[in-house]
């Protein structure tokens, strides 16, 4: 059995949830990304990265709350309601991330959701806006550094954290392959 400190190391892991969405706009499969913005409303305090780039929709699990649950908390928080449950219904998730280590745990899905059903996006108070993005362009993304956490991303520059280009892209080749 795994020891009192192994056990309270476990509960400490940062558990976090995201959602790559994917949609078809004039024949082409795009990525929507959310832009980081300038200030955080919950907070009460500036952004970690302005203006630099996530997937559409990212979180940190709550207290007692499973991957599922914080998804779709997560989904209603920075994508609206009425977007979420009219996902919810037949909108097919594909896990396209899990990476797990001893400080962290990230688990990321994709969907592919119509282009007309993200009219019903009403994004949430802390949400700058929406970039979407095809292949070519996400090749064009470079990691965030330190040194952007102020003020994001040079002048011209799309910047993301590592994991989530990755997750992106594993999205976009999953999507393709249908696997």
């Amino acid at each position: 059995f795994p020891s009192h400190d192994m056990r309270n190391r476990w509960y400490q892991v940062k558990k976090s949830v995201g959602l790559v969405i994917l949609t078809v706009e004039g024949g082409f499969l795009q990525v929507l990304c959310q832009i980081r913005a300038k200030w955080n409303n919950e907070k009460n305090a500036p952004e970690s990265f302005p203006g630099c780039l996530q997937v559409t929709c990212h979180g940190k699990l709550e207290e007692g709350e499973g991957f599922d649950e914080a998804l779709i908390r997560e989904s209603n928080e920075e994508l609206g309601e009425t977007f979420t449950t009219a996902c919810q219904k037949d909108i097919e998730l594909v896990e396209v991330a899990n990476t797990r280590n001893e400080k962290s745990w990230v688990i990321t899905y994709a969907a592919l959701v119509p282009s007309i059903r993200l009219q019903l996006i009403n994004p949430g108070k802390d949400v700058a806006g929406f970039k979407r993005l095809a292949a070519d362009e996400v090749a064009k993304i470079v990691p965030i550094t330190p040194d952007m956490k102020e003020h994001g991303a040079p002048e011209g520059k799309m910047a993301m954290f590592q994991d989530e280009i990755d997750a992106i892209k594993f999205a976009f080749a999953s999507i393709v392959t249908g696997k």
